[in-house]
């Protein structure tokens, strides 16, 4: 969607006489769903190293405690409207969600 704006915008632009910018939003347009590509893998291998490292859960009465070497998540369980057990899952609810 953001590339037919870059497109419709170029072309006005080009017919009104605005050439520089009418030539911008034109490459804009090609360029934009490279980088779009790009920055989406690039924040997802980002996300995965933080998320593929050693994890120990320790589950209390009171919640449970995600640890790794960097950083200590504590989740107390009445924070939850709603926990549901599946033969393969828990859903953890809170509120609607």
């Amino acid at each position: 969607m953001p590339t037919v704006a870059f497109t419709v915008s170029a072309v006005s632009c080009l017919l009104a006489g605005a050439i520089g910018l009418g030539a911008g939003l034109l490459a804009g347009a090609v360029v934009f769903p490279f980088v779009l590509i790009w920055s989406a893998r690039r924040m997802a291998r980002r996300q995965l190293a933080y998320l593929c490292v050693p994890t120990t859960l320790r589950v209390t009465d009171d919640g449970y405690e995600c640890a790794t070497d960097q950083s200590t998540t504590t989740v107390r369980w009445s924070m939850f409207a709603r926990i549901v057990g599946t033969p393969e899952f828990w859903l953890f609810f809170i509120g609607r969600q």
